[in-house]
């Protein structure tokens, strides 16, 4: 598999790897599939979820408010977690 990346608009997505619900309570890593090039991230709780680095908290990380949804392109070994008490997260990783 090739690893080129190319502007947003010229990025055809090939296949949809999974979707899952996670239950954020505390500080989760969202593990991701080795194949996976894109991820959603989608909060579908009541409350803020934060999402960063393996530090993430309420006082660090990126708010994603209820039913807002996040898109990253990254590369493969990149590691995504995810921070609240007790909310669920939507994921989807395309390739």
């Amino acid at each position: 598999m090739s690893y080129e990346y190319r502007p947003l608009h010229q990025e055809t997505l090939r296949r949809i790897i999974r979707t899952r619900a996670i239950t954020v309570n505390g500080r989760v890593q969202i593990n991701l599939d080795p194949e996976a090039r894109w991820v959603i991230i989608q909060n579908v709780s009541d409350a803020e979820v934060y999402i960063g680095n393996s530090t993430v908290d309420n006082t660090n990380g990126f708010k994603l408010s209820p039913g807002d949804s996040l898109v990253f392109n990254f590369l493969p070994g990149f590691e995504i977690y995810a921070y609240a008490n007790n909310k669920e997260i939507r994921v989807m990783e395309v390739e």
